[in-house]
């Protein structure tokens, strides 16, 4: 990094850890008993607020940052049903499991 470029990063630059983690990998995942929308199983089209399992736990945060919700359902892309939920506790975890994996590297 150049001594001019430094100066004006207020901080370390890297790549945050939760750009790394998908929501999947997080998230608490319902029974296949659970039906969404109407009990019948029918997509999950009436939730405004969301989060996709395919989709990062930085994109999650940020979303969870901006609207105040700490806790969203989680939809399956390819077929738009509810398959679990997401929590900013969830998103601890994932963060703290890139942080174990980092220091490990390290080592």
């Amino acid at each position: 990094m150049t001594v001019s470029l430094s100066r004006t990063l207020p901080r370390e630059y890297g790549v945050d850890p939760l750009e790394m983690i998908s929501v999947s990998e997080v998230m608490t995942e319902f029974s296949e008993s659970f039906e969404a929308g109407n009990g019948r199983g029918e997509p999950a089209a009436f939730l405004d607020v969301l989060a996709y399992a395919d989709e990062t736990c930085r994109a999650v945060a940020e979303e969870m940052a901006m609207t105040g919700i700490m806790s969203m359902p989680v939809i399956d892309r390819e077929n738009g049903r509810v398959c679990g939920s997401v929590s900013a506790h969830d998103l601890l975890v994932g963060r703290r499991r890139a942080v174990v994996r980092e220091s490990e590297r390290r080592r």
